[in-house]
């Protein structure tokens, strides 16, 4: 992401998208397009990229580019669009940043921003600014696309009991070379990935207020309430009953 520092931006538009599954062709657009996901997941496949956007994923669409994009599981997300003297080409990214929640508020501020002082207020291009400067230098993961079949099974799929040999066989490699590119991306073996999943998924449950702790147990694919909240607390900090709304 190296080319954002080169950007200067002429226009700018931020936005809450909000959006049901769905699939359609998205031709090149004069603008470049950079979002945090909230909730929910969306695919997107050019002809040499394909890849997943789930929650707490930024992505990143050059401008000029056409994708194939589709929603798999409703959800929102924050927008910014914008248009730049210098160039940043190639294909979209998908970045999984190391830690979402700091542009999570970014992307926020910059909404809130934009709303309260409409352009050509300087306080939301400033925020853009920064954001891009952040991005410039993320370390976060950007999975190997070869890794994008077996993620889209992962976010479709957590709660069902899924194994090594199958997720590698989604992404048509062996059982060795999975673990080692997934864990190489990700810094966590794909079972670790999974289960780290399910207990953002079944902490998201508890926080509704609507869930509980069996019930989120269950739903997020955990075969016992004592081990979720045994694994909750490991991997959280707090316990199930915590996390309640």
């Amino acid at each position: 992401m190296n080319g954002l520092n080169h950007l200067i931006l002429t226009k700018i538009q931020v936005f809450e998208s909000k959006y049901v599954p769905t699939f359609h062709m998205v031709t090149p657009r004069d603008f470049y397009s950079l979002s945090y996901r909230i909730n929910g997941e969306v695919s997107l496949k050019t002809p040499t990229f394909f890849n997943v956007s789930t929650p707490d994923t930024l992505t990143f669409v050059p401008k000029g580019r056409g994708y194939e994009t589709e929603i798999c599981t409703p959800g929102d997300m924050v927008v910014i669009h914008f248009d730049a003297m210098g160039e940043s080409g190639g294909d979209p990214k998908i970045i999984f940043p190391a830690n979402p929640y700091k542009f999570r508020n970014k992307f926020l501020q910059i909404y809130q921003d934009y709303l309260a002082f409409p352009p050509p207020s300087y306080r939301a291009l400033a925020g853009i600014y920064g954001l891009l400067a952040d991005l410039a230098e993320e370390k976060g993961q950007t999975p190997h696309p070869i890794l994008a079949p077996a993620l889209t099974v992962i976010h479709q799929r957590f709660t069902d009991p899924l194994t090594i040999p199958d997720l590698a066989s989604f992404c048509g490699v062996s059982d060795v070379y999975f673990r080692k590119l997934f864990s190489k991306s990700f810094g966590l073996s794909p079972l670790a990935y999974i289960k780290k999943l399910r207990i953002e998924k079944a902490t998201s449950l508890l926080a509704s207020g609507l869930y509980t702790v069996s019930q989120a147990a269950y739903a997020c694919g955990f075969e016992s309430e004592s081990y979720f909240s045994k694994e909750c607390k490991r991997l959280t900090g707090l316990t199930p009953s915590q996390w309640k709304g």
